[in-house]
């Protein structure tokens, strides 16, 4: 492939052969420079290639396509967030786990010491939220379906509304900064928009939204951090974003873990076509951005302390001799020696990996890993009653189109990367496309991560539930939105995801009432019941 054949398909910025060849292709669907090729001989059977990570807009460069991202974004935040506020008063009533987040809000209020098996920052923010809207916890104890008596919980509520709709927002700027079409990318940020299941946790008080918001918000900003060379300003600044993103996410919930960890690998190690191999990070910003998470995620316990002065439930999970200089605590001895903050920090953290190990208590809602690709069972948070038969569900499921999507997705990307493999090894082959170079690339980091994000539940013995499987979902979407981007005619392009648009409204649309609790006849409900565990 030469700089002649690189020419009739784009624009060959560069003509010497010997040196990088840019290449602006009508089928990438790319803003600014999109790909590099290095040939080494003149049959070229071992093509180099990769992406350039340089943001969509450089400073002072194509004003008008900064403008219409950030229209598409206003509409997909607008959408997103109309959806998820809608009626978010129903039920009036403590749904599923909510029952957990508003007394961790409450006792964060009243300082009575609790413990969870999650780190704080989620609990913290809904505490903050329920602080500003004026709540007085209330005496005794919150139970099950139990009635709220006041309206601070539509304010947590709209916390988790809020992250959702951002997710949807960073999902479409990380498609942008991975240079897929924005067609595309549209269709990557409505994946999450209009996921059923997406929707119902970010219309309740739970932390699953702030997870995947900050996980998404991570991955795109270490595609920034990527894309400009060291010792500049810029890199400085994604360097400390990307570090406390990934730092956010782990502290809302540990099942985060795999971005903050593929991106680490990824900085650490390079990878054509995501970090170029002169674009890694040195020992210096590697260890000072694990200084800042560190930093973070400790913070967070700090004020978790800080704000837990009192006695309560969660003082039997800790030793006894912090107990014992508790003055609040009846173990308290005057004069007892505290043990140190950093004692109490990695004894907490200990409990919390055990404790959540150890949960055994079976669940009618669990499922197991296997079983969320296919999205085989359902988890009903709530039933409403009506008049003459009417009656609403809140039962959580992925968009049943979006799930077929991701396995033939995944299917797809596996068939692509075998065959790519094996013609690899073909030395006569002509060299593959700088389309399919990317595809493979990139694709293999987030196949690796989607099943790194389901490993782990394939030991555990704790119940498990489909909603635990968001974070490889996000994988597989970015895969799809890779495998739509990497078809080189534009028209079936277009259409092919035009086509996955329509797939996802319409399969939205169709189970809504399971996603708002809409009052409908029983026989509506056995037209939605496709699988027998939904």
């Amino acid at each position: 492939m030469d700089s002649g054949q690189l020419r009739s398909r784009g624009t060959v910025a560069s003509k010497t052969l010997g040196d990088p060849a840019v290449y602006r292709g009508p089928n990438t669907g790319l803003v600014g420079t999109a790909v590099v090729i290095l040939p080494n001989e003149k049959d070229a059977p071992n093509l180099k290639g990769k992406l350039l990570a340089r943001p969509p807009y450089a400073r002072g460069e194509d004003v008008e396509a900064r403008r219409f991202d950030t229209m598409v974004e206003t509409i997909l935040f607008t959408l997103a967030l109309a959806l998820r506020s809608a009626f978010i008063s129903r039920p009036r009533r403590i749904v599923f786990d909510e029952i957990h987040f508003v007394r961790f809000s409450s006792w964060y209020l009243t300082g009575q010491y609790f413990f969870e098996i999650h780190p704080p920052l989620g609990k913290l923010l809904y505490a903050v939220a329920s602080y500003l809207s004026g709540f007085h916890p209330q005496a005794g104890t919150f139970n099950p379906n139990q009635l709220y008596d006041a309206h601070h919980f539509i304010v947590l509520r709209l916390v988790s509304a809020f992250f959702g709709s951002l997710h949807v927002l960073m999902m479409y700027r990380l498609c942008r900064m991975l240079r897929m079409s924005r067609l595309v990318c549209i269709a990557g940020a409505l994946m999450p928009c209009l996921d059923n299941m997406l929707v119902i946790e970010s219309r309740l008080i739970l932390l699953n939204p702030q997870l995947m918001c900050w996980s998404v918000t991570a991955l795109y900003c270490a595609t920034r951090l990527w894309s400009y060379s060291k010792g500049s300003r810029e890199r400085w600044v994604w360097l400390v974003l990307t570090a406390t993103t990934g730092s956010f996410a782990l502290s809302t919930k540990w099942t985060a873990a795999v971005s903050p960890l593929l991106i680490g690998i990824i900085s650490v190690i390079g990878l054509y076509s995501v970090c170029a191999w002169e674009n890694r990070l040195s020992l210096i910003e590697c260890s000072i951005a694990g200084l800042i998470a560190v930093a973070w995620y400790t913070l967070f316990f700090i004020i978790h302390f800080a704000l837990l002065p009192g006695t309560g439930e969660g003082d039997v999970f800790m030793r006894d001799e912090w107990k014992r200089a508790r003055p609040s605590s009846t173990f308290y001895r005057p004069g007892a020696a505290a043990p140190s903050f950093i004692e109490t920090y990695l004894y907490l953290n200990g409990q919390m990996y055990a404790r959540s190990a150890g949960i055994t208590t079976r669940h009618p809602f669990e499922s197991h890993w296997y079983e969320w690709p296919i999205n085989l069972k359902g988890m009903r948070y709530h039933t409403f009653w009506g008049k003459k038969g009417f009656s609403g569900y809140l039962t959580v499921i992925v968009n049943p189109f979006l799930s077929l999507l991701a396995v033939v997705g995944i299917v797809t990307f596996v068939v692509f990367a075998i065959r790519y493999l094996l013609r690899s090894r073909k030395q006569s082959e002509e060299a593959p496309k700088p389309l399919f170079i990317r595809l493979f690339r990139v694709g293999t980091v987030l196949l690796v991560g989607y099943w790194l994000n389901l490993l782990p539940y394939t030991e555990v013995s704790r119940p498990a539930f489909s909603y635990h499987y968001m974070p490889a979902l996000l994988m597989a979407e970015l895969i799809v939105c890779l495998l739509l981007d990497s078809i080189e005619n534009q028209a079936h392009k277009s259409l092919v995801t035009l086509a996955v648009i329509g797939g996802l409204v319409t399969a939205f649309i169709f189970w809504s009432p399971w996603t708002f609790g809409i009052l409908v006849p029983k026989r509506v409900h056995s037209m939605l019941h496709w699988m027998p565990r939904w």
